[in-house]
């Protein structure tokens, strides 16, 4: 057990207005660094002590996120507030001595249940109907901005009704919700925005709260934002830590996506739930993830780079293209670094087997090196045991009008023999920030993917193009028969591509 401090807390502007504010609906709409997580922490603790044996659920993304980051948070958080498992809380299990909720739970896998009697669930909004036909006395939602409005609406708040009206009716903390959430990077959270509206309206109910990180500056480290500043590129800056919300993003290269359609899910909880806490804590493997296929070979696809080195795994699952991951490297990590990322990930895949696609700079000669990029890449795999089949020596970069002709189709899924694209919602968070703000200029009367953040040497490059150009090297090379208006009747095969 941790040694016991004595916390003492200098709560903002923004963090005391929230904790004073008596509406019993919540929203932060808070930069990152601005306090989120302590008044959670806070909102937590307060319906743990004003409602004994009550029952609230603690609403997240995926289960792969609740439970490999929103759970170690909580318990990190539980812990700043001086309380400590075993004694204050226990996981998956009844705490020894405590009284159970007067609702209890059938299954307390995913359960925190508190010396008080009141319980935390665990709800993902992964599982269609986690939360659905609940009866819940308050909610917390961390990250709300990445729940989609439906599943808010019809599985988290309409279960917080109450479970014991008579008993809990007079508590402040009765049917409490509170949701948290930088601004809005994509369009997928912008619901939030609609909370704003109904705050005016009924602003004794609802109190929707916005703050730039800078009214926690006394709480930061020197230089933080300087920081930030010169290494984020300015969209993801402006609404991530200033809370400065972004116009949509004007002829975007991917026009046809949207996230809530194209990523989905893809958590196994069936192995998650096998996982302790430091377990949880602990490096991630493909194991976490339910929507590859075991048995089928793997599609990577490399993007190079000095000061980044960007890799998507994707597989094909006949009608679909599952884009499994996505990971990087930022200088001075190289290239064999993110190799072995790749290979520590998959290490559990049975199938080690690669088809491996990669840019016109992938057949670079390597400074010291008879090797190429692509070949010192391969050879990193081969030598982890991996079979690597090379598909892109020599060829052309995609022509990118074309490239965005054919990003838009295959999106738009008109063309019935067509692959329908879906990305892991987990694993592919930055690339899908990459697609959604990407955007384009037109150059001698062509459409072309916007570049000009990848010169920009003090943005963080995770946040740039790279990742969405990863992606797209297997799309053109294994899709762009597809602009053909002739084509026939596409039979799948085993390695399509």
């Amino acid at each position: 057990m941790s040694e016991k401090k004595i916390v003492n807390l200098r709560l903002n502007m923004p963090q005391a207005m929230s904790v004073m504010a008596p509406q019993r609906i919540k929203i932060l709409e808070w930069g990152r660094g601005t306090g989120k997580s302590t008044i959670l922490a806070n909102e937590m603790k307060n319906i743990v002590q004003g409602m004994p044996r009550c029952v609230f659920p603690i609403l997240g993304d995926s289960y792969t996120d609740i439970l490999t980051k929103t759970l170690p948070s909580t318990l990190d958080g539980l812990e700043m507030l001086n309380y400590y498992e075993g004694i204050h809380y226990s996981v998956n299990k009844p705490l020894k001595g405590a009284e159970k909720p007067y609702k209890s739970p059938r299954d307390w896998k995913n359960v925190v249940h508190f010396w008080t009697g009141a319980a935390a669930v665990l709800l993902s909004q992964e599982k269609s109907g986690d939360g659905r036909g609940g009866n819940f006395d308050a909610g917390i939602v961390d990250e709300c901005a990445l729940i989609k409005e439906d599943f808010l609406a019809n599985n988290f708040i309409l279960s917080i009704r109450g479970s014991k009206k008579h008993l809990f009716e007079k508590s402040p903390m009765f049917r409490k919700i509170t949701m948290a959430s930088t601004t809005p990077v994509t369009a997928a959270g912008r619901w939030m925005f609609k909370y704003e509206d109904r705050a005016r309206r009924n602003p004794t109910e609802i109190l929707y709260s916005i703050a730039s990180a800078r009214a926690n500056a006394h709480n930061l480290p020197k230089g933080w934002y300087q920081e930030l500043k010169e290494t984020l590129p300015d969209i993801i800056y402006d609404a991530e830590v200033e809370g400065i919300r972004l116009k949509s993003i004007q002829n975007g290269f991917y026009p046809r996506f949207n996230a809530n359609h194209h990523a989905v899910f893809g958590s196994n909880t069936l192995y998650l739930d096998t996982l302790d806490i430091e377990q949880l804590r602990s490096k991630r493997t493909c194991s976490m993830d339910s929507d590859i296929n075991k048995y089928g070979h793997l599609i990577i696809s490399v993007d190079w780079g000095a000061s980044i080195n960007a890799m998507v795994i994707s597989q094909m699952q006949e009608p679909f293209y599952r884009v499994l991951n996505a990971l990087y490297v930022l200088s001075p990590k190289i290239l064999d670094d993110l190799a072995n990322d790749f290979c520590d990930y998959y290490e559990p895949h049975p199938k080690k087997e690669v088809v491996m696609h990669y840019d016109r700079t992938g057949d670079d000669a390597q400074s010291n090196s008879r090797y190429t990029k692509a070949e010192q890449f391969a050879n990193i795999l081969r030598k982890r045991g991996w079979e690597v089949e090379l598909v892109s020596h020599g060829e052309r970069e995609a022509p990118h009008d074309l490239k965005y002709e054919l990003m838009a189709m295959l999106m738009d899924e008109k063309n019935p023999n067509a692959p329908r694209i879906r990305f892991n919602k987990a694993n592919c968070k930055k690339l899908i920030v990459s697609i959604e703000t990407a955007g384009t200029i037109e150059e001698n009367g062509k459409v072309k993917k916007d570049k000009r953040p990848e010169k920009d040497k003090k943005l963080d490059q995770s946040q740039t193009t790279h990742l969405s150009d990863a992606f797209d090297i297997p799309i053109w090379r294994m899709f762009k028969h597809f602009l053909d208006d002739n084509l026939g009747i596409l039979t799948f095969a085993p390695r399509w591509g």
